[in-house]
C-alpha cells in the first residue's frame, strides 16, 4: 500500500530500503515494479477511454495515474492533456478547469522548459478565452 500510494520517488525508495533491511530487497523492486506497471495500465486505459469518447473516464484515470506517480512528468503531462481534452470537448467545468491548472503548474515544477508545456498551457489559455473564463495563471 506504501509504494502504490506514494507521494513521490523518495517514499518508493524509503519503502524499498525497509525492504532491504530485512532481507527483502527482491519483493521490494518487484512491488515498485508493480506499482509502475499500475501507473501505465491507467494511462493506457485513460487513453483508450479518450478515443472512445469517454473524456470524464480517461480525466478519472489520468489524474489516478498521476496522484500515484506525481514526480513522473509524462504521467503528470498526459493527466493535464487528459483534463484539457475533457473541457475542450464537454465544455468548461470548474473542477476540471482547476485540475488541469494544478497538473500544469506540477509539470512546470518538474521541468519548468520542456517544450510540451508550453503548448499546454497555450491550449488551457485558449480554452478558458473560448469560455469566458478570464486568464488566470500562477506568477512565480
Amino acid at each position: 500500500d506504501v509504494m502504490r500510494n506514494a507521494p513521490n520517488q523518495e517514499a518508493v525508495t524509503r519503502a524499498m530500503n525497509v525492504f532491504k533491511t530485512v532481507g527483502k530487497g527482491d519483493l521490494g523492486k518487484g512491488l515498485a515494479e508493480l506499482s509502475q506497471k499500475e501507473v501505465m495500465d491507467l494511462v493506457a486505459l485513460g487513453v483508450q477511454k479518450a478515443k472512445q469518447g469517454d473524456f470524464r473516464g480517461s480525466v478519472e484515470l489520468m489524474t489516478s495515474a498521476a496522484r500515484k506517480s506525481p514526480d513522473n512528468l509524462q504521467v503528470v503531462m498526459n493527466a493535464a492533456l487528459a483534463s484539457l481534452k475533457c473541457l475542450e470537448n464537454l465544455g468548461w467545468d470548474h473542477q476540471t478547469g482547476m485540475q488541469a491548472r494544478h497538473l500544469i503548474e506540477s509539470a512546470a515544477r518538474l521541468d519548468p522548459m520542456n517544450p510540451r508545456l508550453k503548448a499546454i498551457r497555450g491550449l488551457y489559455d485558449d480554452l478558458q478565452k473560448k469560455y469566458g473564463i478570464e486568464v488566470a495563471r500562477k506568477t512565480s
